[in-house]
């Protein structure tokens, strides 16, 4: 099995995929304050406990994507990296032929 491919797409394919970490990390941060400051309904015991644990789901969730979003810039930043290292291993072997 072969897999071809050209240094200009893996160039553009990592360019879509830092255009949708940028995306996904800008509604994480506007949703952030939503789901870390959870208020609780009510002043009674069971509302400012669940409200508490759910500013708790949130923070864990902030986390969570903070780390996806490392992850995802890693992953980006190497398909960036082979589309070049691609292109210029191309240009090599090209030479000596």
């Amino acid at each position: 099995m072969f897999v071809t491919t050209t240094p200009e797409s893996l160039a553009a394919a990592a360019g879509s995929l830092a255009g949708i970490g940028s995306t996904v990390a800008a509604g994480n941060a506007a949703g952030a304050p939503a789901t870390v400051g959870v208020v609780p309904p009510a002043p009674e015991p069971a509302s400012i406990l669940m409200a508490a644990a759910f500013g708790t789901h949130g923070g864990l969730f902030q986390t969570t994507q903070a780390i996806g979003s490392v992850i995802h810039a890693m992953f980006v930043a190497n398909m960036g990296l082979s589309g070049a290292t691609y292109g210029a291993t191309e240009a090599l072997s090209t030479l000596a032929l």
